[in-house]
């Protein structure tokens, strides 16, 4: 009986001690969580401005030229350029039909230039039914030409092509796909 006495104080013992330990390891817990976020959004030293819902403009002689629409971003002034998520980038022709909507997870504003990189599962559409599809893709404001040197695939109504490396003239609307092309063309589907 003395002994059973003496193993209940034992484990109760123990018990206390586990608990114990168990309090101090979830307040250091909560301790350093609090810490992470009361630091400013866990940005880079580098980054000098977050935002959230960002849309720039370009327009050249009162004419939109294109749009871009990003939920987040962070803008480095050292090197002039804000960093993006979630973007929508819509560039107008100039001549006939309606917009290219191009859309990606991450991508690139450079101010200078204003010249927009594009990267993570990069999808533009146009009006009448053309897609292509990219990992990643850059916008050259002054000739207005997207390119890239990733695979691609370009498909509308009547043609679906695949290759590697692709140059899109926005105006003019050309594709070029660099090399290892292949095509497939489905006869009767093209709208006339």
């Amino acid at each position: 009986m003395r002994g059973s006495l003496f193993f209940r104080r034992l484990l109760g013992g123990i018990l206390l001690a586990a608990v114990a330990a168990l309090a101090v390891v979830i307040v250091i817990y909560f301790i350093n969580s609090s810490r992470r976020e009361s630091s400013p959004g866990g940005r880079s030293p580098a980054v000098d401005l977050a935002l959230k819902s960002i849309h720039f403009t370009e327009s050249a002689a009162s004419v939109r030229k294109w749009e871009l629409f990003a939920a987040s971003g962070e803008y480095n002034k050292a090197t002039d350029k804000t960093a993006l998520t979630d973007i929508r980038f819509v560039v107008e022709r100039d001549g006939k039909g309606g917009p290219v909507t191009v859309t990606s997870r991450h991508g690139e504003y450079v101010h200078a230039s204003k010249n927009v990189n594009l990267q993570g599962d990069v999808i533009a559409r146009t009006e009448d039914g053309t897609t292509f599809e990219t990992p990643k893709v850059m916008y050259n404001s002054t000739s207005r030409v997207l390119s890239g040197n990733e695979r691609v695939k370009l498909v509308d109504a009547a043609l679906s092509v695949e290759g590697i490396g692709f140059d899109l003239n926005v105006d003019r609307r050309e594709t070029r796909v660099h090399s290892n092309v292949t095509a497939t063309i489905y006869p009767g589907k093209r709208k006339r």
